[in-house]
């Protein structure tokens, strides 16, 4: 999938994807891992199993970075053009917790290198990433959903 999601945004078939990872509800097919990732990652049974799971997620997700960078025949990177969010549904899948995902910005005019943690009780719903890109691609909105303004340190180069 990481090669048509590139592909596509490459010969400009489509300007936006979103792409749910394969696998949560069943058994991905990771060696050592029997277990499907929802069973893993909402009940906790096994971390070391969750870890790999979340693991592959990651490279994956930076191989389809490392694709998107090399440079295409227009003389630039796919990336530096291009906002690529990764995240998770919930914060806290146990509990069904949807504060405190973990998201993961990259490419696009984003200011990167840095880790952004913000208070747990009052942190910034998902929306307010929302409205950073939508202010990233030129778009003059400060409204998007329950937002509550903007993602601070999402700052852009």
């Amino acid at each position: 999938m990481s090669d048509a999601i590139r592909l596509a945004l490459e010969t400009d078939s489509t300007r936006f994807v979103s792409y749910h990872v394969g696998g949560s509800g069943g058994v991905v097919s990771i060696p050592g891992v029997a277990e499907g990732y929802h069973t893993l990652s909402y009940h906790g049974l096994d971390e070391d199993k969750l870890a790999l799971v979340e693991a592959e997620i990651i490279k994956t997700f930076g191989r389809l970075l490392r694709d998107m960078n090399l440079t295409g025949d227009s003389g630039t990177s796919l990336v530096n053009n291009t906002s690529v969010l990764l995240t998770s549904t919930l914060g806290n899948a146990s509990s069904h917790d949807n504060r405190n995902m973990p998201v993961v910005p990259a490419g696009g005019r984003f200011k990167h290198g840095q880790h952004l943690a913000f208070d747990r009780r009052r942190d910034h719903p998902l929306p307010n990433v929302f409205v950073n890109l939508l202010q990233q691609v030129g778009l003059q909105e400060d409204r998007f959903a329950s937002n509550t303004g903007t993602a601070t340190g999402l700052e852009t180069m």
